[in-house]
């Protein structure tokens, strides 16, 4: 039986299972470390290149595609009131159309969530192995602490403002009165939002 070229593994991740060391076939980290030593010599086939560590294309594909659901999941929610979401759409759907959101919601939360941390997981191993835990921590902070924080502080606040009619009720509050009563009161801490997936990450991965 003759092997597979280079192009069929890069095409078919699984057949380079016979590439894996005996006993780790299943190990998840090995696997992911064959795989980016497959896309370099594919990106590079020159050996005498240094050749740094590539994404892979299939990999972010699954990503662009759990976030697409992801994002029709809460436009669902601003109209289906299935769920809570900063915007609700009125008048609500008839009795069918809500059914039939909670069966297309009910089916997307079954699966997408789990998906994404289980990726991330699966990479988190080879990033922290790379880096180094200092670097690896420094660059977690960067990437997900730091944009969260930006969201809880400025955005949140702001959104939430903006959407309860604030600015157009005469005997509301100023934004910086309410601002300053949104950090005192500690509820700052619960206003991750959508970036409450960033800040999972953060503490799992």
């Amino acid at each position: 039986m003759s092997r597979a070229s280079p192009a069929e593994s890069h095409f078919s991740p699984f057949a380079l299972t016979d590439k894996v060391p005996k006993g780790k076939i299943f190990s998840w980290p090995t696997r992911v470390a064959t795989w980016r030593r497959n896309e370099m010599q594919i990106s590079a086939p020159d050996s005498s290149q240094t050749a740094s560590p590539s994404r892979l294309a299939w990999i972010d594909n699954l990503r662009t595609l759990m976030i697409v659901l992801v994002v029709n999941m809460h436009a669902c929610v601003t109209y289906s009131h299935v769920g809570s979401w900063y915007r609700m759409e009125e008048p609500g759907p008839t009795r069918l159309v809500k059914i039939a959101f909670i069966f297309w919601q009910g089916h997307l939360q079954s699966f997408f969530m789990g998906f994404l941390f289980f990726l991330a997981g699966v990479f988190a191993h080879h990033s922290l192995e790379r880096r180094g835990a200092g670097s690896f921590l420094r660059e977690r902070f960067r990437r997900l602490g730091l944009p969260s924080l930006f969201y809880m502080l400025l955005i949140h606040p702001f959104m939430v403002y903006v959407l309860l009619g604030y600015p157009h009720a005469a005997d509301r509050p100023s934004l910086s009165v309410l601002y300053g009563r949104y950090l005192a009161s500690g509820r700052v801490l619960s206003g991750s939002g959508p970036m409450w997936f960033a800040l999972a990450l953060l503490i799992f991965c």
